[in-house]
């Protein structure tokens, strides 16, 4: 990737320097997409995981009523702690994250330099764009690749929490 300065020094196209931009616009929106799509999954597994959590809990609870806990309502407990632990996980992974944006401020360009209508502006200000959004694309990228790495915790915890309820309901009924 050019630098800002190779680029004011650099002979641009126009149409080329279009095209390049419009590929950054569709990346960083495939990106931002992605971003919405981890956290409507984030939203709905914290609220099923706190379900889940509520139930090992509460059913734990009613095993372990009529005496010392034992192996029965310790599995449900833990089942419990497992959900209650990918609800957590599914919380941060909705917390505000450090994202690219797709457009300019227009301060950014509205300037003496820029209006001036000299040749060459143009194909400079896209030079720009595409590398204002390359930096956009990378910020976006790393918080995305966090809050998958924090999803997938979720994931995990909550396939804990299925397999010690299942060895629970197991040690219950049997």
């Amino acid at each position: 990737m050019l630098s800002r300065e190779e680029i004011s020094e650099s002979k641009l196209d126009e149409k080329f320097m279009r095209e390049v931009v419009s590929q950054a616009e569709k990346r960083l929106a495939d990106l931002l997409e992605a971003k919405k799509s981890t956290d409507g999954k984030s939203t709905a597994l914290f609220a099923a995981y706190v379900a889940a959590a509520s139930a090992s809990f509460s059913i734990g609870a009613l095993v372990a009523r009529g005496g010392p806990i034992g192996d029965k309502g310790l599995w449900f407990f833990i089942a419990g702690l497992a959900f209650a632990s990918g609800a957590a996980a599914f919380a941060l992974a909705l917390r505000p994250g450090k994202f690219g944006y797709m457009g300019s401020e227009p301060q950014m360009w509205m300037t003496p330099k820029w209006v001036d209508g000299e040749p060459g502006r143009v194909e400079l200000m896209l030079g720009y764009l595409a590398s204002f959004y390359q930096d956009r694309i990378d910020l976006t990228d790393r918080a995305n690749q966090a809050r998958y790495r924090i999803f997938i915790a979720g994931l995990y915890f909550g396939m804990a929490g299925a397999a010690s309820f299942a060895v629970s309901l197991l040690l219950t009924l049997f």
